[in-house]
């Protein structure tokens, strides 16, 4: 598995698009990138309904989410938009008495971790098993009394951990710059209500499974191999309209897919060399945005990765969450390419068909 420097150099014109805190500690060589619920992209954004106060927002109750995406980022680079992890956790009713249940960290990884990358790896209960995790590449979700954070690394030069907050706390928790490097010993000294829980729910990282492609190819869908992905007109423009249309051998059909990094492609038109792309940026995607085409910038809604599915197919994920869906699960000229919840019908499996 690659370095986590690797990993985030490969995306950073992206992360300059990102709410972050990109911060350079002391050590020359140390940068650490921590997302917070407090920025103001999102922190008054509504988490779930409390029943008697109206909405929670991601600034008052969101530290669980945010974990698991500071988590899953120092784990294997992937960002996860906070509002998927936030829409998931409440459908599946995740917040019982406030805040995120624990019970989500597994509930998630295990529904739709593949989606980005990661898997669940268990729980661990002591300091020592966390170290041999994190030693391993691996990250963990931890918690007190009322606050939930992530632990990405393991120092062996002072038995240090590095602590990410996602609501940074200097009086409190140490955590002014939005991370701290404590021992075991002086988690359990911090001033915040409760010490640290000795309980580590572990994410694991699945990138390296992600098959790497290059070249050019015409993308057949599974509903009906006569129909190809398509852009509408054969159209050089930015925002043209990505559909599916019946299978001809013009340009239009033809799409160059090159590898980044880390199992994420971007997907181009072989005539206008624009990418498919997310319509409405990085911070739009959810189930039913619609793709068009744009000219390159490095963002997320740009970044796909091909899972192989049964008969030589592949399921193609965005890397701002859900898979390239045919529109109406029909294979019907002009019907839309959109973004869907990951569900393995046919309308999310892509033959690739190489056109060179």
């Amino acid at each position: 598995m690659k370095s986590v420097t690797k990993r985030i150099i490969s995306i950073l014109m992206a992360i300059l698009m990102l709410p972050v805190i990109s911060l350079i500690s002391a050590k020359a060589d140390e940068t650490i990138t921590v997302f917070k619920q407090t920025d103001k992209q999102w922190e008054k954004s509504r988490y779930y309904y409390n029943g008697w106060n109206g909405y929670n927002s991601f600034a008052e109750s969101a530290c669980g989410p945010f974990s698991i995406m500071n988590a899953v980022f120092h784990l294997n680079g992937t960002y996860i938009h906070p509002q998927i992890i936030t829409d998931d956790a409440t459908s599946h009713n995740f917040h019982p008495n406030g805040g995120t249940d624990p019970s989500f960290y597994k509930d998630f990884a295990e529904r739709c971790g593949r989606d980005f990358g990661f898997e669940y790896a268990g729980v661990v209960d002591s300091f020592d098993a966390l170290k041999d995790e994190l030693l391993k590449g691996n990250t963990a979700i931890c918690s007190n009394y009322h606050h939930v954070m992530s632990i990405v690394k393991y120092r062996k030069s002072d038995g240090r951990f590095l602590l990410l907050d996602s609501s940074p706390n200097a009086k409190r928790r140490g955590t002014g710059l939005g991370y701290t490097w404590k021992t075991p010993k002086e988690f359990s000294k911090w001033r915040d209500p409760g010490k640290l829980y000795s309980t580590f729910y572990i994410f694991r990282s699945i990138i390296e499974d992600t098959p790497v492609i290059n070249g050019r190819y015409q993308l057949q869908t599974e509903l009906n191999r006569g129909f190809q992905l398509d852009i509408y007109g054969d159209s050089r423009e930015e925002g043209a309209k990505v559909q599916v249309w019946s299978a001809h051998k013009g340009t239009a059909q033809v799409f160059t897919i090159q590898h980044i990094a880390n199992g994420w492609h971007v997907i181009k038109h072989a005539d206008s060399d624009k990418c498919l792309t997310v319509s409405g940026g990085d911070f739009s995607g959810k189930a039913s945005t619609i793709l068009t085409q744009w000219g390159y910038y490095g963002g997320n809604s740009q970044l796909w990765k091909f899972v192989k599915r049964r008969d030589d197919s592949y399921e193609i994920q965005s890397k701002v969450g859900y898979c390239l869906n045919v529109e109406n699960a029909e294979a019907k000229n002009g019907n839309r390419a959109l973004l869907w919840y990951e569900c393995g019908t046919d309308a999310q499996n892509w033959h690739l068909v190489s056109a060179q």
